[in-house]
């Protein structure tokens, strides 16, 4: 009962005890959040107060509330350690800017948007494949192009 009236007080229920619509649910902002640690905290407080008096004078069944309080009120606060830990470990495997560079010049290389000339300043630093492979690929590009020109020139 002091439950849902305390969550009336927010919002959080749509009907009250009898049934009657107090308000539309609506989603726990950081205020309520902070406003519901510190009424729960006061109550337990209280609790705490009326708890403690009676297990002093001797009654078992206030000793074990009191015991029960406190644990609550350290959960509450933060004073425990974490029972449990979920911990997700995500590895994310990136490639290195010297990889993405590589991979970009190739791709200029295959479109044909860099010249033989920027090819041959660029090889020493390991962005394109040997000089063999290369010079086979630039005769033939050589060749046929003089095969054109020898079409182009006959006509």
């Amino acid at each position: 009962m002091l439950a849902i009236r305390h969550r009336d007080r927010i919002g959080l229920l749509a009907k009250n005890v009898a049934g009657k619509p107090v308000q539309e649910p609506r989603e726990l902002t950081k205020e309520d959040r902070v406003r519901i640690f510190f009424s729960d905290l006061q109550r337990l407080d209280e609790l705490l107060e009326v708890v403690h008096r009676k297990a002093l004078d001797g009654d078992p069944a206030a000793v074990h509330a009191e015991v029960k309080v406190l644990e609550r009120r350290s959960r509450v606060v933060g004073l425990d350690a974490p029972r449990q830990l979920d911990m997700t470990l995500e590895v994310r495997t990136q490639r290195s800017t010297a990889d993405m560079l590589r991979a970009s010049i190739e791709r200029m290389v295959a479109q044909g948007k860099l010249s033989l000339e920027t090819q041959e300043r660029i090889r020493p630093f390991g962005f394109l494949p040997s000089t063999e492979k290369s010079s086979d690929s630039a005769s033939n590009a050589v060749v046929e192009l003089s095969e054109n020109e020898a079409k182009r020139l006959s006509n």
